[in-house]
């Protein structure tokens, strides 16, 4: 178990600059290690501080869309670093901007089909592969090279961002979800806690009240992303998988059916909103409409700014399923094809983010666990988040659910096939063995093309 132990005192304000220091040389933005290809880089016990802002240059904008752009904590966390980065880059603007997580990724990949991709590229952990198999994002070693953020980085950033021996990513988030719950619904139901796939399915059946519009969870049932998401929580909880070690396709089994038919019987029982996505689900949470919701660890900041009469109901406790979902979450790269003083400043922004004051806000801000295993933590962290042990403790011994091998390369149908699987139980009224033999037929014919 990792314990998140609180740093002596209060973080201290964030410090923007790095280690691989970003220079001002005619007005263009030039890599340290770039400028001498041949020259051995300092290496650095962390990223440095820079105290003075670098002299003005001519306006350049960054555009940096996100579906964090208005989520509680972590736009919080990103406006800050923003703040912080543009003062002392005076000329640098880094336009912050919200694109809903549904079609995030089929937005992303027409701008770099059409040569216009944004300068700094957030990703949800299992869609990079698709952009890193289509050459669009720039190997990030050189930028590495001489820093300590690989040293204190997990290892799960090799196995989300490395390929063939090049890292094209960095991570910035892990997770594993918890079950965040609302006491007084779940109390007035007369059920505790459940532990189990059954007692959970019991326990949302009887937090509903169809009459009073009153549900016992929330699933986004809009197609893509987020609908298959929720989804992977029962099957890899029920020990199922969408593939196995060689990326070939494994939803017709009977761990994965069970996971299957335990999502049915709350559709089949009216104990979730249907055509919601991920963001409304939370908004029903926050005010008492929904009794439960499987979140990761963001989902702190959402149980903090619900209602005010709603705020003390909402807990978390481990997910009560025999397996938990799990892995990396979300990554930031740079594109290949943008020009070299662009790159320049992306990668300098994305270093600011992991100074160790800049991880342990990233811890307080967000709720999560920081990535740098040397963050500045604040010592009130567990009192303002006083469920992140469970969200740590769920973040071990996790199962991803993002396919690999030949499925890797197909993200966004694989999403959109799952999505249609799921369509069918709620729409057609399709069995989860009919619906899951049929998803593994077509997702047969996906990982062979």
């Amino acid at each position: 178990m990792r314990s998140i132990q609180p740093t002596a005192g209060r973080l201290r304000p964030l410090v923007a600059a790095t280690a691989l220091a970003v220079a001002v040389c005619s007005g263009t933005y030039l890599n340290a290690a770039a400028q001498s290809p041949t020259a051995e880089p300092p290496a650095t016990s962390g990223p440095s501080t820079m105290s003075t802002p670098a002299a003005p240059v001519p306006p350049v904008t960054l555009q940096f869309p996100s579906w964090q752009q208005d989520e509680p904590g972590a736009s919080d966390w990103y406006n800050a670093q923003i703040a912080a980065f543009q003062e002392l880059h005076p000329g640098v603007t880094i336009a912050f901007t919200k694109v809903p997580l549904s079609g995030y990724v089929d937005k992303l990949t027409t701008e770099f089909a059409g040569n216009t991709p944004p300068q700094i590229v957030e990703l949800p952990a299992g869609n990079q592969a698709q952009f890193i198999n289509q050459g669009w994002l720039l190997p990030l070693d050189d930028y590495l090279a001489g820093t300590d953020i690989l040293q204190n980085w997990p290892a799960l950033q090799t196995d989300a961002c490395t390929v063939d021996g090049k890292t094209y990513c960095l991570l910035m988030n892990s997770y594993g979800n918890a079950w965040v719950y609302n006491a007084a619904l779940l109390s007035a139901a007369g059920k505790a806690v459940p532990t189990t796939g059954d007692e959970y399915v019991d326990a949302v059946k009887a937090m509903t009240d169809a009459s009073t519009g009153q549900f016992g969870t929330c699933f986004p049932t809009v197609p893509g992303f987020n609908m298959a998401q929720m989804l992977a929580n029962f099957v890899i909880g029920a020990g199922g998988s969408f593939a196995d070690a060689n990326g070939q396709p494994t939803v017709n089994t009977p761990e994965f059916i069970q996971g299957m038919t335990w999502y049915n019987d709350i559709v089949e029982a009216g104990a979730t909103p249907l055509g919601d996505e991920s963001g409304a689900c939370r908004q029903l949470l926050q005010a008492g409409k929904v009794g439960s919701y499987f979140d990761g660890p963001w989902g702190q900041g959402f149980m903090a700014s619900a209602d005010p009469s709603v705020v003390p109901n909402l807990k978390a406790a481990a997910v009560p399923f025999p397996h938990h979902l799990g892995g990396a979450s979300f990554v930031f790269g740079i594109p290949a094809g943008i020009p070299t003083d662009q790159q320049d400043i992306a990668w300098a922004f994305l270093q600011s983010l992991t100074t160790p004051e800049a991880q342990g806000q990233f811890a307080y801000d967000y709720g999560a666990a920081p990535m740098r295993q040397d963050a500045v933590l604040p010592a009130d962290i567990n009192a303002k988040f006083p469920y992140l042990q469970v969200w740590t403790d769920a973040a071990q011994d996790t199962s991803s659910w993002t396919p690999t091998g030949p499925l890797a390369n197909h993200e966004a149908e694989f999403e959109q096939d799952v999505s249609t699987a799921i369509q069918k139980m709620i729409t057609n009224h399709e069995s989860p063995e009919q619906a899951s033999n049929e998803l593994q037929d077509q997702l047969v014919q996906l990982a062979a093309q």
